[in-house]
C-alpha cells in the first residue's frame, strides 16, 4: 500500500508542466525552509509546516523558536507550537521575514534614489487525525501579509497531507498553500502551490530519506538526506539538493539536554550566499495510555 501511494504521488506531480514564470517576492519567501531541521535536511524529513499530517510523529508538545540569517541581508523569525493528543494533533506556527535598506530607483542611475524595507508575516494553523493502521491525514490554513515599500498584499491558503508508516519506513505526500488569486501592486498571480512526496527509512542510529518537490508552474527538484544519531544527546544531518537553480549542500547538528534542544543548520545557495538557522526548543513529553489517550509523563 505504501509503495502504491508514493508511485501515485510521483506520477501525479510529473504531470505538471515544466514552464517557468517570473518569481514574485511572495513566491520565493514561501519556498524557503521553515526550521533548522528542515534547512539541514533539504526538506526531506516530514514536519507539520510542509505536511500537516506529520503531527503523527510527535510524542508530546513541542515548542520552538528559530532565527535565520540568510544571504547576508535578510532575517526570518519563527515560533511554532505543535502537539499530539491520542488520535489528534494540532499545531500553530508564525513567521516574520524582513529585508532592510533595499535600493529603489525610478531611473537607471548608479546610486539609489531612496531606500525602503520589505516585511512579510504568515500565520499557519493546522490539525491531523489518526485513521488507524498508521495512516494520518492533516489540514492547515495560512494567512499571509506582505508589505513592500507602500504596497501591501494579503492572501489565504490551504494545505493538506497524508503520512503513513510501515515497519521502519515513513512517508508522506502533501499539497501546500493551495490558494486564490491575490493582487499585488499591478500584478495578478496565484499564490504558488507546492506538491511534495517524502520518504525515509530508519535503522538503529541511521536515518536516510529523499524528497521530490514540484512547485506549481516551476521546475521540480529533489533532495537526499542522511541523519546520524550516535548518542542520545546529539544528532547530525547532511543533505544535497538536486536540480535546484541555487540550493546545494546543507547540514546541521542538534543537541539535546533533558527536554530542551538546540539546533543549528548551514545551507549553501551558490552565488546567492549562505543561510544560518538556529532554533531553541522545549518538549513536554506525553505517553500513550492503553486506551490510546495521552497523559503527561511522570518525571
Amino acid at each position: 500500500m505504501i509503495r502504491t501511494i508514493f508511485i501515485a504521488a510521483l506520477i501525479f506531480a510529473s504531470l505538471f508542466a515544466q514552464s517557468n514564470f517570473p518569481m514574485t517576492h511572495l513566491s520565493s519567501y514561501l519556498f524557503l525552509p521553515v526550521s533548522a531541521e528542515d534547512e539541514a535536511s533539504g526538506g526531506v524529513f516530514l514536519i507539520p509546516q510542509t505536511n500537516p499530517a506529520a503531527l503523527s510523529f510527535l510524542n508530546g508538545i513541542d515548542i520552538s523558536a528559530g532565527y535565520r540569517y540568510r544571504w547576508g541581508d535578510a532575517s526570518d523569525d519563527f515560533l511554532t507550537v505543535a502537539g499530539r493528543f491520542g488520535k489528534y494533533g494540532i499545531f500553530a506556527s508564525a513567521g516574520i521575514s524582513s529585508v532592510s535598506d533595499i535600493e529603489g530607483r525610478e531611473y537607471a542611475t548608479s546610486e539609489p534614489e531612496y531606500l525602503f524595507d520589505a516585511n512579510r508575516a504568515n500565520i499557519l494553523l493546522g490539525g491531523a487525525y489518526d485513521f488507524g493502521k498508521n495512516i494520518w491525514v492533516g489540514l492547515a490554513y495560512r494567512h499571509i501579509h506582505e508589505q513592500i515599500e507602500f504596497n501591501t498584499m494579503d492572501a489565504n491558503t490551504f494545505s493538506g497531507g497524508i503520512t503513513a508508516r510501515w515497519r521502519n519506513f515513513y512517508g508522506g505526500i502533501s499539497a501546500t498553500d493551495y490558494g486564490s488569486n491575490d493582487s499585488f501592486i499591478e500584478f495578478l498571480y496565484p499564490v504558488p502551490t507546492t506538491y511534495r512526496a517524502q520518504v525515509k527509512y530508519s535503522w538503529q542510529f541511521l536515518t536516510a530519506g529523499a524528497t521530490f518537490i514540484k512547485p506549481d508552474m516551476l521546475n521540480s527538484y529533489g533532495a537526499i538526506a542522511l541523519e546520524i544519531s550516535p548518542i542520545d544527546w546529539l544528532n547530525a544531518t547532511a543533505s544535497y539538493t538536486i536540480m535546484h537553480d541555487s540550493r546545494t549542500f546543507a547540514g546541521g547538528m542538534a543537541f539535546y539536554w533533558k527536554d530542551f534542544s538546540l539546533k543549528y543548520s548551514l545551507s549553501f545557495y551558490g552565488d546567492v550566499g549562505m543561510n544560518h538557522f538556529i532554533s531553541l526548543g522545549y518538549r513536554i513529553p506525553l505517553a500513550l495510555s492503553e486506551t490510546g489517550e495521552t497523559e503527561q509523563r511522570d518525571e
